[in-house]
């Protein structure tokens, strides 16, 4: 990110301090033909420095407000697509400015304002490719609710057609009573407890956190790994829901895909708690492991053979307790790993 910052601004400030300071030698030299009272040349050359202040300024301006949503959005292939878009305005600024003579320095003015127009198009495109990111982030979640209203809507459409068949049930069971057939009126109740079963919980409240818990537990059920939730979020929680669906869903998908690596089925399990009291948000999340953990400037490296597209998930969770002024533990031993998160 440091790189590509630098290689985005660098190429604007040089150029407008080649343009400043060439506009007031052009003007020396040909509107005055070299020949200006010492004072006049002072204050023109103070003229052309000052100039330079509210244009740096505007350059500040845009990268405060374009860059810093980028920081916690965009992962390393993107931030290596801004360093190669700005690296040509980078290299191409430098050879023009170094290869102009002093007489023809005004040729190099396209340049610099193209250069200035690309360093801006960057800072914007740093913004909207964080939109993008921000918006697919948004899309997981509706898709999360989607399933969970699904889920819910199947359920409650078999609640109301047993309501609806109830009476025809109950005299099936009368008459198997009224007959002697206990084991089969049993079997028959059974038959109709396991219809009301529905294969949606409500763990809590707040319907993101039910849709990624629902969608989660599902996915590790068909590896057969047992999850244990706790989770108890009454209160309304400081975490709004986008942010609220990754923190769940990018350390859910961290411990599923850490227990799937488990050769011994009955060796893999996952522990989720979650609580929230007057303000305070309190997350944990321990599963079971037996893949070596590697650290790296502090960031945990992944041991997929993609590292640009993986391993950014608990950078991400990392990013987003920051955002909240939280806090983040991350600790493991040979065989478990756990994330607590206090916000």
């Amino acid at each position: 990110m440091k790189i590509t910052a630098a290689l985005i601004v660098y190429p604007a400030m040089m150029s407008l301090t080649f343009l400043f300071q060439d506009i007031g030698q052009q003007i020396w030299q040909y509107g005055f033909h070299k020949n200006m009272a010492p004072d006049w040349e002072t204050a023109l050359y103070l003229f052309t420095r000052f100039l330079k202040v509210p244009a740096w300024y505007l350059i500040y301006r845009c990268v405060k407000v374009w860059v810093p949503r980028a920081v916690r959005m965009l992962t390393k292939r993107m931030w290596l697509v801004l360093s190669l878009i700005s690296l040509a305005s980078f290299i191409g600024i430098i050879i023009i400015i170094y290869k102009c003579t002093y007489n023809d320095s005004y040729l190099a003015w396209p340049a610099c304002i193209a250069t200035l127009i690309t360093s801006m198009g960057c800072c914007y495109l740093c913004t909207y490719m964080a939109k993008i990111v921000r918006s697919d982030m948004e899309l997981e979640t509706m898709r999360y609710q989607k399933s969970y209203y699904q889920e819910v809507e199947i359920s409650q459409q078999t609640v109301r057609r047993m309501r609806h068949d109830m009476k025809n049930h109950l005299n099936v069971v009368e008459t198997l009573l009224r007959d002697g057939r206990y084991e089969k009126a049993e079997e028959y109740l059974h038959g109709l407890d396991q219809e009301f079963v529905s294969g949606t919980k409500v763990y809590c409240p707040d319907p993101v956190v039910n849709a990624v818990l629902n969608a989660k537990m599902e996915k590790a059920e068909e590896e057969g790994i047992p999850c244990e939730y706790q989770v108890d979020l009454e209160d309304a929680l400081p975490i709004d829901d986008i942010d609220l669906c990754s923190l769940f869903a990018n350390t859910l998908d961290n411990a599923v895909e850490a227990c799937e690596k488990i050769a011994e089925r009955g060796k893999r399990r996952i522990s989720l708690k979650a609580r929230c009291r007057n303000g305070h948000f309190s997350y944990e999340i321990v599963n079971s492991k037996e893949n070596r953990v590697t650290e790296k400037n502090g960031n945990f490296e992944t041991d997929k053979s993609d590292r640009l597209s993986h391993g950014i998930g608990l950078r991400n969770v990392r990013q987003i307790v920051q955002k909240y002024q939280g806090e983040m533990d991350v600790s493991y031993t040979e065989d478990t790993f756990s994330v607590t998160i206090f916000v």
